[in-house]
């Protein structure tokens, strides 16, 4: 693994050696079933995008992707699950196929209540670090497919810091 960028290369069975992110740049193509990236490098990207510890990262992991999988259907959260490292897989189980609907205000308030934060542009700072980091280490179908499911207002947590509409 090289030093300090936090990508590694495996073999995808055609010889190929691809590169996978970790935090931003593009999405490598990976055999079926594999993970792009470890619990603890998700851990990590997200506690740096959150300016947070690892230790409390998994909070906030916890909380906006239990809050996202009762927003999504139960196949979305299924496959989304699927390309995600084991430790956060069980944040998306879900028992029930239909996504409840909730606007952006009620999302926050949800992360908010589950990750014990002070108030909404906390939690819409926390949320929007698990997303970015659930984008990077999913394929781009994976992550399209999970965005055509969010309402239109929650897809602001898609959005650079800074443009929230509440």
């Amino acid at each position: 693994m090289p030093a300090g960028n936090g990508c590694r290369s495996e073999r995808d069975g055609t010889g190929r050696h691809p590169q996978r992110v970790v935090d931003g740049g593009t999405r490598a193509h990976r055999p079926e079933g594999k993970t792009a990236v470890n619990d603890a490098e998700f851990r990590e990207a997200v506690a740096r995008r959150a300016g947070l510890p690892p230790t409390e990262a998994a909070t906030i992991i916890g909380a906006t992707l239990t809050t996202l999988a009762e927003r999504i259907s139960g196949g979305r959260a299924r496959d989304l699950a699927k390309q995600l490292p084991d430790e956060v897989r069980g944040y998306l189980h879900r028992e029930e196929e239909f996504a409840e609907p909730l606007d952006l205000v009620e999302f926050l308030h949800e992360v908010r209540t589950r990750a014990g934060v002070g108030d909404d542009q906390q939690s819409a700072m926390y949320a929007r670090a698990v997303l970015a980091t659930v984008r990077d280490a999913v394929s781009a179908e994976e992550f399209k497919s999970l965005v055509s499911e969010l309402p239109e207002d929650v897809r602001q947590l898609l959005q650079p810091v800074g443009r929230l509409r509440a």
